[in-house]
């Protein structure tokens, strides 16, 4: 007995299913499914299983493409981490991720509108979830694009959140779609980026004769009683220019013997002007022969606080026989 389908009508079931094709581009393989059709009898009269494998009617993938950038809402000043509009996947608390989705039929390559998408949602391993705008229709900057964004909030922890594109077409059908990528990371708040920095170390005082060193010489070795003169150099990392106390309000060289030397800028001097930071510390008498280590630490004048790497960052106080 053969099986002969050439003639059925469409079925209700059938024609939704094609409707559906038409209409989605959505997630999802084929599933399959087996029939089987008993009582059929060979020549040999034995009855027989003729198995038929389907597929089930399911949408076409969605082609999407999708950034992630920096908003403007919380970039750190002169971070060297990222500027506002710039691509990013690294982002500290306050910042603003901001997605640009583009979803295209992959048949036409023609842009997926609000027509057939109801409703689009970035959904965060955190729970949380950002609503996507078709921005196609803007009347300023309109692109064929869906968008959205969320602040994150001051106190975030460090971590690496996922993310999934979820979308609900006209006829509430939900799926999930695949992008290059689907992760960012929230870091640790950031200063300011770092300065290119030259730090030097003088002698001054009551310098011992014997050798130890000259006075106004270059040393990482004191004795007490002599004067430690620091002469740092702040420059800026993109123009070489040396950075001043027009951007500079505090400098301090915090020594691990809990002694903070204040520097001071030194480039609007009327003697010896030059275009550095100095301070200077008299070595007390009974200091304890130990290696000092500093930090060198700046407050610029929007109170951005951070340390700058120096080459070298500890002294000797050593004791004379």
């Amino acid at each position: 007995m053969s099986l002969d389908n050439s003639g059925d009508e469409p079925t209700e079931t059938t024609e939704r299913a094609n409707t559906t094709r038409r209409k989605l581009m959505a997630a999802g393989a084929a599933s399959w499914a087996t029939v089987t059709l008993a009582g059929c009898a060979t020549g040999s009269g034995a009855d027989t299983t003729t198995e038929v494998t389907t597929t089930a009617p399911q949408p076409k993938n969605y082609v999407v493409s999708e950034d992630l950038i920096a908003g403007s809402e919380g970039i750190p000043k002169d971070a060297g981490l990222v500027s506002g509009c710039s691509p990013t996947r690294t982002f500290v608390p306050g910042m603003e991720p901001v997605w640009h989705i583009g979803v295209y039929d992959p048949a036409t390559g023609d842009p997926v509108s609000d027509e057939i998408i109801d409703s689009m949602v970035v959904e965060l391993s955190t729970g949380k979830t950002v609503e996507m705008t078709w921005a196609g229709d803007a009347e300023e900057h309109a692109e064929p694009i869906w968008k959205g964004s969320y602040v994150i909030g001051e106190d975030a922890q460090p971590q690496t959140i996922d993310y999934t594109i979820a979308i609900t077409d006209g006829d509430d059908n939900f799926q999930n779609v695949e992008v290059a990528e689907n992760t960012f990371d929230i870091i640790e708040g950031v200063s300011p980026k770092n300065y290119v920095v030259t730090d030097e170390l003088l002698a001054s005082g009551s310098v011992p004769e014997g050798g130890l060193v000259s006075h106004c010489a270059t040393s990482r070795a004191f004795s007490p009683g002599m004067t430690i003169v620091y002469h740092v150099g702040v420059y800026d990392p993109a123009t070489g220019d040396p950075v001043s106390n027009d951007t500079i309000s505090k400098m301090v060289s915090k020594q691990s013997n809990d002694v903070d030397v204040e520097l001071t800028w030194a480039g609007d001097a009327e003697e010896h002007a030059e275009p550095i930071w100095k301070g200077s510390w008299v070595v007390p008498d009974d200091a304890p022969e130990e290696t000092v280590t500093y930090e060198i630490q700046v407050t610029d004048d929007s109170d951005n606080f951070r340390d700058v790497n120096v080459e070298e960052n500890s002294f000797d106080v050593v004791h004379l026989q």
